[in-house]
């Protein structure tokens, strides 16, 4: 009887876990004006809607909704939406596959950092005083120069800055004031088609093993340029829903991790 009590119990706490997940499935892609839940909490990009929340959108004001399959949920000015109220704003507008494949993402990257108590825009310390700003980890680039930004404590003092091939053993150093450096893709130290870790240490001599090491991957020219129609395709639906292309291509590096 004990067992089948917990059987019981386990059954009822995995199905209230998943309505849980099935109940925060919309979360903010962009807001214009100062859109507030009933409680009044402000709105922002990255904000999750859940059940028990009511979106208030006064004049001159909209929210953008975006779910877990891409698609998107456009609350106008003076509106008023409850969750199970927000499939009546659905946008009817056809959008690209690669839009959606992109918007789907964006949903993922959100959901994953609340659950987590993330910030958007991740970054990771090291050596307990360096955290490692730009480019984030794990992002695509096509532009002729990388600029490399990261925050300490101490930004006076010298601070060495680490980056090697993905693939090789040879870590190449270069002691830095401050907290930034600019390299080029100049086909020797940093090629085009190659995938490169860096970071940086407070330590001439760091101990490796204890540093995150983050990695970008250098685009080719033929490799950016198969991506192309996927990206003209999303800007054209990105420029529909009002954004200038400057921050399409923001968007694109922050949310998808691909820069050019």
């Amino acid at each position: 009887m004990e067992k089948l009590y917990l059987s019981i119990a386990l059954i009822a706490t995995l199905f209230f876990s998943e309505t849980l997940v099935a109940q925060t499935n919309y979360c903010v892609f962009k807001v214009t004006g100062e859109p507030a839940l009933a409680n009044g909490n402000k709105l922002k990009k990255g904000s999750l809607i859940t059940s028990e929340n009511t979106i208030k959108v006064g004049a001159s004001e909209n929210v953008l909704l975006v779910d877990e399959s891409g698609q998107l949920y456009d609350i106008g000015e003076n509106k008023e939406a409850g969750f199970d109220a927000i499939p009546n704003f659905k946008r009817v507008a056809e959008t690209a596959s690669f839009s959606e494949k992109y918007l789907s993402y964006v949903w993922k990257k959100f959901t994953k950092q609340k659950a987590a108590g993330e910030h958007l825009g991740v970054t990771y310390r090291n050596d307990r005083v360096y955290l490692q700003l730009a480019p984030n980890d794990s992002i695509k680039i096509y532009i002729p120069e990388i600029h490399f930004l990261w925050i300490t404590d101490e930004p006076d003092d010298k601070s060495y800055f680490l980056i090697k091939k993905a693939d090789s053993d040879h870590m190449t150093k270069v002691g830095v004031t401050g907290n930034k450096l600019h390299l080029f893709v100049d086909n020797n130290l940093l090629k085009p088609g190659e995938e490169y870790q860096w970071a940086v240490s407070k330590e001439k001599f760091p101990d490796l093993t204890s540093i995150k090491l983050q990695n970008f991957t250098l685009l080719t020219a033929k490799q950016f340029k198969e991506l192309k129609p996927e990206i003209e395709a999303l800007k054209a639906d990105m420029i529909s829903l009002g954004f200038s292309e400057d921050e399409i291509k923001e968007m694109l590096c922050t949310d998808y991790k691909l820069c050019y």
